[in-house]
């Protein structure tokens, strides 16, 4: 919210500054061509209109204010909501909504900043790229086929504070270099890198949408959050996916037997570091893919954490990657254990973690808090009761890479069944006392546990239970 503030704070006095210099200032009420300089706003809605293009802006030093309002067409093939024309510069679109359109915004023009806008529901592509250095700020793509496309190898376009959603097609594609998304949300839009080199994406959340490269090189991905969103390399080379978070499984691709978070297929030489990988079913799947550095990462609760064909990668540097089923001894208390885990018989890591940062090896570490949700459902016959520990947390900010779930009848406590996943559902037949225990632990090996006795001899209605531990 505070990055907003002040980004509409710096409009506004670009704004001013620029109607402060004498700029002709004119009104904008139906499809129209500008072609000198100044501040125009638009002073109406322009509803399902059947223009080729609806505003074009042939002029340099331009401010469009749309003062929250509309243009909409009527899906006309090969028509532009608004257009900017190339060999000039400085423009700026503000506080608009473009829809309904085969191409909603298509820029030719340099310099241009595009900021609060709307592009939705467009036939073909919401915003169209095919010039250098323009900024689109605070603006939301959706249900366009393409959300945003970049291509002819223009660079230099950055992307800030933008929500790129539900986008049929892509909702990024670059065919183009050295251009930048940050700080940005894709919602059910896939990225798409092809041919494309220097692009850096940073700090950018994605939600049930994949990146994949293809054909491309020496691009960064720093910073981002995938949930449901897995990455894909074909034929991509020296990339470098760095401190990212990998989430909730998902098969993206039907062809594959497993769900994956990061695919690598005939790519070499890419670096895969500090990221957290994890949730039942997450790998790293590797293709005849060799050279790649993957280390200081931590893998688990996935089961199986690679899949590797006809490939040799390096596990390590001067340190490896934490593994939550490695079980092996560090006798030295370095942090690093002295067997190598094995993947397979090409591809070791020589210095797996047993700590994870090892950054924190000689930092206190404090135990991490169980926290117990208890919710259940009386079915008459049964009690339906699901135990949900997401809720836990490391006060030191470390992970929590295991749950184990005990629990059964008190008077018949030996029956007990461990479970290593945060959440579990239980059908109980019949009422009677339970005891339920979560055990945790830690990505530093500190454990902690908490015990909830649940009667289920007195509850007749539907509630939440909360044990804080």
């Amino acid at each position: 919210m505070k990055l907003r503030i002040i980004t509409t704070t710096l409009f506004l006095v670009i704004l001013f500054s620029i109607s402060a210099e004498g700029f002709v200032i004119k009104n904008v009420t139906a499809p129209t061509v500008i072609t000198e300089s100044g501040y125009y706003i638009l002073q109406n809605d322009i509803i399902n209109s059947d223009a080729d293009v609806c505003i074009e802006i042939s002029a340099n030093d331009v401010v469009l204010d749309g003062q929250g309002h509309t243009i909409s067409g009527i899906f006309k093939y090969d028509s532009i909501g608004l257009k900017t024309v190339g060999g000039y510069s400085n423009i700026t679109i503000i506080n608009l909504t473009v829809k309904w359109w085969h191409r909603g915004i298509v820029i030719f023009s340099t310099n241009t900043t595009i900021y609060n806008v709307n592009v939705i529901k467009n036939n073909e592509v919401g915003l169209q790229l095919t010039s250098n250095g323009n900024t689109i700020i605070g603006s939301k793509f959706e249900n366009n086929k393409i959300g945003v496309k970049i291509y002819y190898s223009k660079s230099n376009n950055t992307l800030r504070y933008c929500e790129i959603v539900n986008n049929t097609d892509y909702g990024l594609l670059f065919e183009a270099s050295e251009n930048k998304l940050i700080s940005s949300i894709l919602i059910g839009s896939d990225v798409y890198f092809t041919q494309s080199s220097d692009n850096i994406i940073s700090n950018t959340t994605f939600i049930n949408s994949k990146l994949e490269l293809s054909g491309s090189n020496y691009n960064t991905i720093d910073n981002c959050s995938f949930e449901q969103s897995p990455i894909e390399l074909y034929k991509s080379n020296f990339n470098i996916i760095n401190n990212c978070t990998l989430t909730k499984a998902y098969n993206y691709n039907p062809y594959h037997y497993l769900p994956y978070a990061i695919y690598l297929k005939e790519s070499y030489s890419n670096t895969i570091s500090n990221c957290c990988i994890y949730n039942p079913g997450m790998i790293i799947q590797i293709e005849n893919s060799n050279g790649n550095w993957i280390y200081n990462n931590i893998f688990f609760m996935n089961g199986k954490h690679v899949v590797t064909d006809d490939s040799i990668n390096f596990w390590n540097k001067t340190v490896g990657n934490y593994w939550d089923d490695y079980t092996e001894k560090d006798t030295n208390n370095d942090g690093i254990g002295e067997t190598p885990y094995i993947i397979n018989n090409d591809n070791k890591d020589y210095r797996p973690l047993v700590i994870y940062p090892i950054e924190k090896i000689n930092e206190p570490n404090n135990k991490p808090v169980p926290v117990i949700n208890v919710t259940y459902k009386n079915n008459h016959w049964s009690f339906y009761v699901t135990f949900d520990a997401s809720k836990s947390y490391d006060p030191d900010g470390d992970y929590i890479v295991n749950y184990t779930w005990m629990y059964g009848l008190v008077e018949d406590w030996d029956k007990t069944v461990r479970v290593a996943y945060g959440t579990i559902i239980r059908d109980y037949l019949g009422a009677g006392k339970y005891k339920v225990i979560l055990k945790i632990k830690d990505s530093r090996n500190a454990i902690n546990t908490t015990t909830y006795d649940l009667d289920l001899t007195v509850l007749d209605s539907c509630m939440v239970i909360t044990n804080p531990g």
